[in-house]
């Protein structure tokens, strides 16, 4: 897939659901749907992890993410190299 391509914030908005996860951090697009829809929260542990990151689909989250994550965010960011899809646009320069 071509990991570079230009995406809006509006296409980028499109995708808030479980099993159509998209964010972006600093400007990076990534498609989260396979972790969160493995992620072990939905069983029980670490629910408040998921439910954060529900509330940021969709958008830009880096502080959010730099937040809720700042005790293990260097493993996170490498893991979610393989999740990327994009560059994150401003409205019509996609």
């Amino acid at each position: 897939p071509d990991r570079t391509r230009a995406i809006s914030h509006e296409e980028l908005a499109e995708h808030t659901a479980r099993d159509d996860a998209w964010i972006a951090l600093e400007g990076v697009v990534y498609d989260i749907t396979p972790h969160l829809k493995n992620h072990p929260g939905w069983d029980g542990a670490g629910v408040s992890t998921v439910l954060a990151i529900m509330n940021v689909l969709g958008r830009e989250c880096s502080e959010e993410f730099d937040e809720i994550l700042s005790h293990h965010t260097a493993k996170v960011r490498a893991e979610l190299k393989v999740y990327r899809i994009g560059r994150l646009v401003e409205s019509g320069a996609a």
